[in-house]
């Protein structure tokens, strides 16, 4: 019994060994395909970038400083009177990003009721702010 499994383990890895067709009419696996010319990789943006700084300034909480920080410079410095607009303008889209963006929900991970990630402090909590 146990050579007959032999065998069939035998015939099955020469048959494997043979399975990859050759020549003109064979197809490459998918894998070794090339990448067709019209598909181009996606350009690479780096997390430094000023892409990213830009978009990270798309926050409700960042916007709205920016704006009391123009409104109260607009208020305080005479030559500057246009910034106080600049600065409504940027806690009105604020007040409306704070409605149509949504918020993400962090999650805490428990196992058999404890937390696997220490609670962040408030420092973590504000530099990750930052950040994003």
């Amino acid at each position: 019994m146990p050579d007959k499994y032999e065998e069939e383990i035998e015939e099955i890895l020469r048959g494997l060994g043979d399975a990859t067709p050759s020549g003109p009419g064979a197809e490459k696996p998918l894998d070794d395909a090339p990448v067709a010319a019209h598909q181009e990789a996606p350009p690479y943006d780096p997390p430094n970038s000023s892409r990213g700084f830009w978009r990270s300034l798309w926050q409700p909480g960042k916007l709205a400083i920016i704006g009391l920080v123009l409104l109260a410079s607009g208020l305080l410095v005479p030559v500057v009177r246009p910034l106080v607009w600049i600065g409504l303008g940027f806690l009105v889209i604020a007040y409306l990003l704070f409605f149509i963006k949504p918020r993400s929900i962090n999650v805490e991970k428990r196992w058999r009721g404890k937390a696997l990630e220490p609670e962040p402090t408030n420092w973590d909590k504000f530099k990750r702010w930052l950040k994003n």
